[in-house]
């Protein structure tokens, strides 16, 4: 039988990462994937979730190609954080990646294929 708190745990790490998948994108890259594959969000690459890609305390955004599901694996847009000089996120940098393995050492080799 499952302890109460392991129980917890994995209920907890599950809502999480349902949130993260679920939560809505920034305007910025919303209009950019509503360009690329229209209005309907089933039609957008999926799952899309936050994390500090470059690790430099910024929030980025990746969009895996649909239907992968090997993870680090997977062909992936990514938008990158251009933080202003007040420290927001005045627009991302797009990219569309081969692969998100070793993501945090060839971002810095990226160049932006466009700006949102």
């Amino acid at each position: 039988m499952i302890s109460r708190t392991i129980l917890f745990t994995l209920l907890t790490l599950l809502s999480s990462q349902l949130l993260a998948a679920n939560e809505d994108v920034p305007d910025d890259i919303r209009y950019m994937l509503e360009d690329m594959y229209g209005a309907k969000k089933t039609e957008w690459p999926s799952p899309r979730y936050k994390k500090d890609l470059n690790k430099d305390g910024f929030t980025d955004w990746v969009a895996v190609k649909k239907g992968c599901q090997l993870k680090d694996a997977c062909q992936a847009e990514i938008f990158i954080c251009v933080p202003d000089k007040k420290g927001h996120c005045s627009e991302y940098c797009y990219n569309e990646v081969k692969t998100l393995k070793n993501i945090e050492e060839t971002i810095p080799t990226l160049k932006c294929e466009s700006t949102c």
